[in-house]
């Protein structure tokens, strides 16, 4: 049975999977939020290095910015797309351009705020074509 644990990370909610003994986290937080990963960890009783993967959706800024402190904090390695392992390395993810000026600014605003913040960090498996959660402990609903 696995079980599901949201932790808020900023604007970003992680997603904490235990499957038996292991362990794995789904994203890496917006930036500058790592101590609140921390304080969700020990808030349901996690201790951060017993987490053995962190798994990323993709590689915008709101989902890499603290990637880099979890991955410190918990020893894990960082599995990612291979189309989104280069933002995550160089820790300059792009932004969407905007569409109307309301959206404009608020990239305008996202650049200032994310791009200098996000620190670079290694990624350890970039995969291409289809992937399996079953290495990190889930099984394939069979």
């Amino acid at each position: 049975m696995s079980r599901f644990q949201p932790i808020q990370v900023g604007i970003d909610t992680c997603f904490l999977v235990e499957s038996g003994e292991r362990r794995f986290l789904v994203d890496g937080g917006a930036p500058d939020k790592g101590k609140e990963f921390l304080r969700g960890l020990e808030a349901i009783g996690v201790e951060p290095r017993s987490i053995e993967t962190i798994l990323l959706t993709h590689g915008h800024a709101d989902y890499i910015g603290s990637l880099a402190f979890i991955r410190a904090a918990t020893g894990a390695k960082v599995v990612c797309h291979a189309a989104d392992a280069g933002w995550v390395r160089s820790g300059t993810p792009p932004l969407p351009p905007g569409i109307t000026p309301w959206g404009q600014g608020l990239i305008g605003l996202a650049t200032y705020m994310y791009k200098p913040r996000i620190k670079p960090c290694p990624v350890d498996v970039a995969f291409t074509g289809d992937f399996s959660l079953s290495e990190y402990g889930m099984n394939d609903g069979r």
